[in-house]
């Protein structure tokens, strides 16, 4: 959802998906704490481009080193320059630009407690789901149950696969958020590189049955939530208890009643 401010030729303001569909979902403004404005005359309303090393050429500049050499734009510019074969003065390398990647990784408690908000929450993942297919994001899922958590769907843009994966999940046994927290953590390490921007949306009541307080948890939370743009804590009850307030803390995440 886009909003403006001041004139039409002003700034525009774009909410990521998962914040948007959170809004759409709640019926409730919700701003985030890390909104960015996108800037330019015609802003896409998919993906922002960004430079990155393989994509659309958009200018050339002076060969470094550690740069790629573009070799047909080298030979064009010693052409230009009356050279018969390319000189170190006219090497270049490209500048490309691609759409910016975003990974959003969805946790979802799936234990015995959460038994009376399944279907509200796989309303509210379908949701988001379809929100990231048509951004193109890729999308990982992470379910906590039992004595573990585990990671249902790697990162993909498969809406059909992602909802048939969420089809076969069934509900039962304990909620060990802390081994939820140290999944989307490996999760983050591994793809911050191929996605710049990653959020991270947890959907559970909070009532862990392992402890959140132990130092090497409370080290995993900081570092997700430094290393994701928004960290989103859905709370699928009809209240917000301390449970639920001490996990947005541990992970500085903003808190929403789905319900309200």
């Amino acid at each position: 959802m886009r909003s403006r401010t001041g004139n039409q030729s002003g700034p525009v303001h774009v909410m990521h998906p998962l914040l948007e569909t959170a809004r759409t979902v709640i019926g409730r403004p919700f701003v985030p704490r890390r909104e960015r404005p996108v800037r330019g005359r015609h802003p896409s309303r998919f993906r922002k481009p960004v430079l990155a090393k393989q994509g659309r050429k958009i200018a050339v500049r002076p060969w470094e080193q550690t740069g790629r050499i573009d070799i047909p734009a080298s030979i064009f510019e010693a052409w230009k320059r009356g050279h018969l074969q390319p000189g170190a003065r006219d090497l270049v390398s490209s500048r490309s630009v691609a759409p910016l990647s975003r990974l959003v990784v969805f946790l979802l408690d799936v234990s015995e407690s959460m038994s009376d908000t399944l279907e509200w929450m796989r309303v509210w993942v379908r949701t988001a789901m379809e929100q990231a297919y048509l951004r193109r994001d890729s999308v990982a899922v992470v379910v906590v149950q039992g004595k573990a958590a585990g990671v249902l769907v790697h990162p993909t843009t498969s809406l059909g696969f992602v909802l048939h994966r969420l089809s076969e999940v069934r509900v039962g046994g304990g909620t060990p958020l802390d081994r939820g927290i140290m999944a989307i953590h490996r999760i983050m390490l591994q793809h911050r590189d191929a996605y710049p921007v990653i959020d991270m949306c947890l959907l559970t009541d909070a009532r862990s049955t392992s402890p959140l307080d132990t130092p090497e948890v409370r080290a995993r939370a900081r570092e997700v939530s430094r290393g994701a743009r928004e960290v989103v804590l859905l709370n699928p009850g009809s209240g917000t208890d301390r449970h639920m307030q001490e996990l947005a803390a541990v992970l500085n995440a903003s808190l929403i009643d789905m319900r309200r």
